[in-house]
């Protein structure tokens, strides 16, 4: 008899929208791939001005924000 592989008790997946705002290229490029090849969508600014924006017409499940943002 074959084993299949089991998902674990619990384990839900649930694809978000998200906004993610960091002024770090590297590090937002870095973290986006993560995050879609997870299957979420992910929303990127390198400012608060442009997320600002993005805030007013979108609806985001998550935001990662870079707390030490200059503006």
């Amino acid at each position: 008899m074959a084993l299949r592989p089991r998902r674990p008790v619990g384990y839900l997946v649930r694809v978000a929208t998200l906004l993610l705002i960091d002024d770090d290229d590297n590090f937002r490029e870095s973290l986006m791939t993560v995050l879609e090849s997870n299957g979420h969508t992910v929303v990127d600014f390198g400012d608060a001005t442009g997320a600002l924006k993005a805030v007013e017409t979108r609806r985001f499940d998550a935001v990662f924000l870079d707390l030490g943002l200059p503006d």
